[in-house]
């Protein structure tokens, strides 16, 4: 019995010998200062500490338990934190505490009562983000002899003109009253708060100054949807999505200035979005726009002047393209939209491999070539460095001809080696119509030459020196550049 009760006794009272790991402990003092912290190591903190520092690390939030036990601290730094959110509770078993250092960290408000335990004497609330504070948060603590607010962005309105009074007549325990100025309006900007007149501290509700408009966009690429308003006190904001409200998260984020940023556009992101802007006077809700979302592919623009770069892709690994129902910028996409991986390559070329998947290069061409209603005679004259024989009436036998010699040229492979050459043209829809080049190696006759030229292709093909699609079907000699 009498060791269960010591076991007990173990497990609820920490000794005050106990330092957590890279702090310094002694006589009632405790330092973490830069120690890369996430979390405060209550387990570890001896439960008589007088004076606890944890300073210049990576805190984001405090809550009531981070402090359990610690009845006898009266001195808590935690500045150059990142800390914007504190539970109301935080510091009501702090009944000893007589200063609290807050400063540099990212705080935009706090709750009304969370000194009221507390008999703080110095308080330092200086470089946050308080756009204003709670009437009365000071009101309990009639021992304060220092209060420092410098650096704040506060808004001189209807909710913070307590504040005016309140310096006005604490001047003798404010750290530099001067130094506490309006951030916003801008016709306020820079003044002095305490020396402003009652009337000066007005609110009005938020006006919409950009709003979001109708747009389409590509799967993988970013999206900005503008929002901003005017307002005093400044407007908060909030996002919807098909009535949905939107939250930040590692791809979403709402800026402060009301702007919706998504970094890498999802199918899910199709639908109806509003932005919205409240503050005490008033909420207003923009029109609802359509967003559509589209499939990225690199057949996009493939035969435009507005040619496609590795990046439009996807980078350098494209998303699989789901269904081609989703695809519906692009007749012509498969279930198996891949990529060929990490590149940089110069033309823009699409090849098939295996089991007819598509594989993806993009380029961004210095110049694209002219597309005409007339290209199949007249593709090859409207090069920068045309054809020689070729001229308008050249008949059909002419230009295969030349053409097996381009062919012959570009390859690096005997004229003898192609055979069965064809040009044929069709109608895209939408798109301007495509020039069709066939042609065959004549493995049968020429094995190891034949090898030896489609390698060879391959090469061109990765080095960007062939302008079009090149179809190259698996264990066949056939090929099919689309132009």
């Amino acid at each position: 019995m009498k060791l269960c009760i010591i076991a007990l006794l173990i497990g609820l009272f920490q000794p005050s010998w106990s330092c957590p790991e890279g702090c310094t402990c002694r006589a009632g003092l405790v330092r973490c200062v830069g120690e890369s912290l996430t979390k405060i190591p209550i387990e570890d903190i001896p439960f008589d500490t007088v004076q606890l520092s944890l300073d210049d690390n990576f805190l984001t939030s405090l809550r009531p338990s981070d402090f359990r036990n610690l009845s006898n601290l009266e001195i808590l730094s935690l500045s150059d934190n990142d800390i914007s959110v504190i539970d109301e509770n935080t510091f009501t078993d702090l009944t000893k505490l007589i200063e609290l250092r807050l400063n540099e960290n990212k705080l935009t408000s706090l709750p009304q009562n969370i000194f009221a335990s507390t008999p703080l004497e110095t308080l330092s609330l200086r470089q946050n983000s308080f756009v204003g504070l709670p009437n009365g948060i000071f009101s309990s603590l009639g021992k304060l002899q220092n209060v420092d607010l410098r650096e704040n962005p506060f808004s001189c309105d209807c909710v913070t003109e307590w504040l005016r009074e309140w310096i006005a007549n604490n001047s003798a325990i404010v750290t530099r009253p001067d130094l506490i100025v309006c951030d916003h309006p801008p016709s306020l900007n820079g003044k002095q708060i305490s020396l402003l007149s009652k009337d000066q501290f007005i609110c009005a509700a938020p006006n919409f100054t950009a709003s979001p408009a109708q747009t389409t966009v590509r799967t993988t690429l970013s999206l900005t949807l503008p929002c901003s308003a005017t307002g005093r006190p400044p407007p908060a904001f909030t996002w919807r999505r098909n009535n949905q409200t939107l939250t930040s998260d590692d791809r979403i984020t709402i800026q402060d200035t009301g702007s919706l940023v998504i970094s890498s556009v999802l199918h899910e992101d199709d639908g109806l979005y509003q932005c919205t802007a409240s503050n005490i006077e008033d909420t207003v809700t923009t029109p609802t726009v359509r967003i559509t979302v589209e499939e990225l592919t690199c057949f996009d623009g493939l035969l435009t002047s507005a040619h496609e770069t590795d990046v439009d892709c996807g980078g350098p690994y494209c998303k699989p393209c789901n269904h081609s129902q989703a695809c519906k910028a692009d007749r012509d996409c498969r279930d198996t939209l891949l990529c060929l991986g990490p590149h940089q390559l110069k033309s823009k070329l699409l090849y098939i491999s295996k089991a007819d998947a598509l594989y993806e290069t993009c380029a961004n061409e210095t110049k694209a070539p002219e597309l005409i209603e007339t290209r199949l005679r007249n593709a090859w004259i409207a090069r920068e460095e045309p054809f020689p024989n070729l001229d308008a009436s050249a008949n059909m036998e002419t230009i295969v001809t030349e053409l097996k010699d381009e062919l012959a040229a570009q390859f690096k492979a005997p004229l003898r080696i192609f055979k069965n050459v064809k040009i044929s043209s069709f109608e895209r829809q939408i798109k301007a119509p495509l020039l069709q080049i066939e042609f065959e190696l004549d493995h049968d006759s020429d094995t190891d030459t034949a090898d030896d030229t489609r390698a060879n292709l391959e090469t061109i093909v990765h080095e960007g020196n062939l302008l079009g699609t090149l179809s190259l079907k698996d264990g066949s000699y056939k090929f099919l550049v689309t132009l």
